[in-house]
C-alpha cells in the first residue's frame, strides 16, 4: 500500500468536465504539499483526464480513468474503496465535487472540525444555495419526500471529510454506490455536520431537474429500503382505514393507490439498480 503520511486525500469524480478540474486543482494551492489528489474520471465522452492535462506538476495526485461509466455515486464508491484497498496512513479523505459549487476554502474548516471534535466522519451542510427559485423548490421536495418515508433529515450532499476508521465502515455498506448520503445515514460511524456556503459553479449550469432529482431521492429510500417499508407499512395500514370507513371513499381510495404506486415504483426501481 502507498503510504501518504499525514496527507489529505481529495477524491473528486469527473465526467466531461476538465475545466472545472483544472479550476479547482489550481485553487487548492496554499496547502498543496498537505493534499494528495485522486480523480476519478467516471469514462468521459469528451476530453479525457490525463497527467498532461490537469496541473499536477507541484502536488501529489493521482488520476483513474474507469473503462466504463460508473455514474455520479458509483465513481464516488470506487474511489472510497480504492483508497481503502491502495492508500495507508494519510490523515484525512474529503470527497468533493469539481464544479466549484464544493468550496476548496472549506477543506480547512472540515479538517478542523473532524480533528477538534474528535469524529470519524463531517458533512457539510449546506448554510446557502446559488441556484435557481426552480431548482430550489425541486431541492425542497426532495428532501420533503426523503422525510416523508424515513422520518430523518437529509440535508447534506457528497461534500464529506472523514477519517480512516469511518471508511472502513463506509465501504461495506452494500449500496454505497447508489447513495452515498444516505449510506452515511444508514451507517454506525460516528459523524457531525458543519454549516457551509455553496459556491457558484466554475462553468455552466447544473443539468439537475426535476426528474433528476426524484430519482436521486428514490437512490436515497434504495440505501434505506428497510427503514422505508418499516415505515411504508405504518402509512398504509393508516390510509387503508378511510378506504373502508370514510364517507368519500373515492378519495381515500385514490391517496392509497398512490402510495402503493410509489412503493411498487420503489421495489422496480430497486431491483433495476441492483441488476446494473
Amino acid at each position: 500500500m502507498k503510504k501518504l503520511s499525514g496527507l489529505t486525500i481529495v477524491l473528486t469524480p469527473v465526467f466531461n468536465d476538465l475545466e472545472s478540474l483544472k479550476i479547482l486543482v489550481n485553487k487548492i494551492s496554499s496547502d498543496r504539499n498537505r493534499i494528495h489528489f485522486l480523480i476519478i474520471d467516471d469514462c468521459s465522452t469528451e476530453d479525457r483526464i490525463t497527467y498532461s492535462t490537469v496541473p499536477l506538476e507541484s502536488c501529489s495526485g493521482e488520476i483513474i480513468n474507469l473503462e466504463k461509466n460508473l455514474g455520479h455515486q458509483g465513481a464516488i464508491s470506487y474511489g472510497l474503496n480504492y483508497i481503502n484497498s491502495n492508500y495507508s496512513e494519510y490523515l484525512n479523505v474529503v470527497v468533493m465535487d469539481s464544479d466549484g459549487e464544493d468550496k476548496p476554502e472549506s477543506i480547512i474548516e472540515l479538517n478542523n472540525e473532524i480533528q477538534q471534535k474528535g469524529l470519524d466522519l463531517v458533512v457539510a451542510s449546506r448554510r446557502s444555495r446559488k441556484n435557481s427559485f426552480q431548482f430550489k423548490l425541486f431541492y425542497f421536495l426532495y428532501k420533503l419526500i426523503f422525510f416523508y418515508f424515513t422520518c430523518s433529515k437529509l440535508d447534506f450532499g457528497n461534500f464529506i471529510i472523514l477519517n480512516n476508521k469511518a471508511l472502513i465502515k463506509l465501504v461495506k455498506i452494500k449500496n454505497l454506490n447508489i447513495h452515498l448520503a444516505a449510506s452515511v445515514l444508514s451507517s454506525s460511524i460516528n459523524y457531525g455536520s458543519i454549516k457551509l456556503d455553496r459556491g457558484a459553479r466554475y462553468k455552466g449550469e447544473s443539468k439537475m431537474n426535476f426528474i433528476g432529482l426524484f430519482l436521486h431521492g428514490m437512490r436515497s429510500l434504495v440505501v434505506l429500503e428497510d427503514r422505508v417499508f418499516r415505515r411504508g407499512v405504518f402509512i398504509l395500514t393508516i390510509l387503508f382505514i378511510p378506504v373502508i370507513f370514510f364517507p368519500y371513499k373515492a378519495i381515500s381510495f385514490t391517496i392509497f393507490s398512490l402510495h402503493v404506486a410509489l412503493y411498487l415504483f420503489l421495489i422496480f426501481y430497486r431491483t433495476k439498480l441492483t441488476a446494473e
